[in-house]
């Protein structure tokens, strides 16, 4: 199993500096474009394997709720082979993402 993700993020675009109820932070916003691809295989059947790759756009904010940092954003993806001039909306994924690192 494999996969390769590059991203391009673009400096903070905006600074809410926002506390909400004293616990709730929002902090920077900031756009970022990526472009991920993968493979997904068992065992040595490396030429059967699932083959995915994408392009897409989001916007991502740093979210603190008392100690705790999370990162979420919300983006647009498209499959790499949808990206022509017949797209269409349906072939568009619209996301949200929560994300939390652990430190180690």
């Amino acid at each position: 199993m494999g996969a390769l993700t590059m991203e391009w993020r673009l400096p903070a675009v905006l600074d809410l500096d926002t506390k909400l109820l004293g616990i709730v932070e929002l902090d920077r916003l900031g756009i970022n474009l990526f472009a991920d691809g993968g493979l997904v295989w068992t065992g040595a059947a490396v030429d059967d394997a699932i083959r995915r790759t994408g392009v897409g756009i989001e916007a991502a904010n740093l979210l603190r709720l008392g100690g705790f940092e999370l990162r979420h954003s919300l983006g647009l993806a498209v499959p790499w082979g949808e990206l022509d001039e017949d797209l269409e909306w349906d072939d568009v994924d619209l996301y949200y993402r929560l994300q939390a690192a652990a430190p180690f």
